[in-house]
């Protein structure tokens, strides 16, 4: 067993999003390229010599049941089949219901870190099935820097990262995604067809200069 792990969890941008009907499980199928970005929370770790709960300092406005990376723990143990002891101490920087991903990406920091901790030689594949379980944005945030995106989010096609320059401007407002997903769906009646992944790439590998409509 390990003793310390340090981790940052970037934020996303999403470049394409479609956002399709409420399905039968409850959540909305989407049509979206997710990349990472240079905008992180940092995530201190370690392990417990006695005790085997999970303790999480840090900015929240969240209970701990209800964070995700309680969640993760919870996941993690369930997989495991043992009951592991461990400190998250962490650093926010991405505001919360900005549409950035951080929960998201402090679940799979999480899952990476009590991975490393306690030695249990999980793979991508395996930690991004865990991640499923816990939010639908996690599986991409444990594959790859850029992907096509699809089902609820567990679909992920890997791509070429492009090297961009992003501005982010954050007006203070926290909009929860099933508000906004509530919304588009009181609001819409005719969907837009999801463009197909080569139409999306072909946006992609034109960004910016190949988009139109922005003058």
């Amino acid at each position: 067993m390990k003793q310390l792990c340090i981790l940052k969890a970037p934020a996303k941008l999403n470049l394409h999003l479609q956002i399709g009907e409420k399905r039968e499980d409850g959540f909305h199928g989407i049509n979206s390229l997710f990349v990472m970005v240079d905008l992180y929370d940092e995530i201190d770790a370690r392990s417990l010599t006695t005790g085997n709960d999970c303790r999480i300092i840090g900015d929240f406005n969240c209970t701990v049941e209800n964070n995700l990376i309680y969640r993760s723990w919870k996941e993690f143990c369930r997989e495991t089949g043992k009951k592991y002891g461990v400190e998250f101490n962490v650093k926010k920087n991405i505001p919360s219901f900005a549409g950035l991903g951080g929960g998201s990406s402090d679940a799979a920091a999480a899952l990476r870190i009590m991975n490393f901790l306690f030695e249990t030689g999980f793979d991508d594949e395996h930690l991004a099935v865990i991640g499923n379980r816990i939010g639908s944005d996690v599986p991409f945030f444990i594959s790859t820097p850029a992907a096509i995106i699809g089902g609820r989010g567990e679909n992920v096609r890997k791509i070429d990262p492009l090297v961009l320059d992003f501005v982010l401007i954050y007006p203070g407002v926290e909009i929860p995604t099933g508000e906004a997903y509530g919304w588009l769906d009181s609001l819409t009646e005719n969907r837009v067809p999801f463009l197909s992944e080569d139409s999306i790439m072909k946006i992609y590998r034109g960004f910016p200069e190949g988009w139109t409509g922005f003058t």
